[in-house]
């Protein structure tokens, strides 16, 4: 999920079983088009950035920023999925990820 902080509006997201750096360097190309990346990119410490996706940010000009461990130092994307999970994913049943990505365009 990628959400923008100012107006704490989600701008993409995508669903995989399997996260890996090049997934992941394609979700913020698909996410941030032509010139319109931020300036600054808050994540976390998860083991599925690796270097191609900091290559990748980097390429796009856009600065990196991890961090610490505890999941409440990004608490604005915590709060947007626990919403998620509570008004959509708690009612219904979900049985592959194409089921997944229309509960959650609804």
């Amino acid at each position: 999920m990628i959400l923008v902080h100012n107006r704490r509006k989600v701008v993409h997201f995508n669903v995989t079983r399997n996260p890996s750096a090049a997934w992941l360097s394609r979700q913020v190309t698909q996410a941030f088009p032509w010139d319109t990346a931020p300036r600054f990119l808050l994540r976390d410490r998860d083991s599925s950035y690796g270097a191609s996706f900091s290559k990748r940010v980097e390429a796009m000009r856009i600065i990196e920023v991890v961090t610490a461990r505890p999941p409440r130092q990004n608490a604005y994307v915590e709060r947007v999925i626990g919403s998620m999970r509570r008004e959509c994913l708690d009612y219904s049943v979900v049985f592959n990820e194409r089921h997944l990505r229309r509960v959650l365009t609804l």
